[in-house]
């Protein structure tokens, strides 16, 4: 499962994005669940509805900054999981996605769209 998220967020970052729009990222996969298309194969897991797509459930703070630590080069600061973690609770702490504030509203809507339009979403789930 761990890894379906790997990708989606790799694919999903690029070179220079600053870390206000990573946190967004991060923001996105802790409020929302993540549906994959039906063909799209995570080892391990059994579906229970043939031709439905995967149900990946949001993820906590700690393994969203365990997994965005795992991105980045040894010796850079962004390697360190509390790097992240402290950046996520700081800046934005929000537990549903209704409560981001307006003014920042269109930031975290840009970090939804970019991570729906990944090839593996089919779609994403407000929790």
């Amino acid at each position: 499962m761990l890894d379906a998220y790997r990708q989606i967020v790799q694919d999903t970052l690029h070179e220079g994005m600053s870390k206000e729009d990573i946190l967004w990222l991060m923001v996105v996969l802790h409020t929302h669940a993540i549906i994959l298309y039906p063909e799209i194969s995570i080892e391990g897991i059994q579906r229970v509805n043939e031709g439905k797509g995967i149900s990946l459930s949001p993820l906590t703070r700690t393994h969203l900054s365990e997994l965005f630590a795992s991105l980045w080069v040894e010796g850079d600061q962004r390697r360190d999981k509390d790097f992240w973690f402290s950046l996520f609770v700081g800046n934005t702490p929000y537990e549903v996605f209704e409560d981001i504030p307006e003014n920042l509203r269109d930031r975290a809507l840009s970090a939804r769209s970019n991570i729906a339009k990944h090839n593996f979403v089919e779609s994403l789930i407000e929790e």
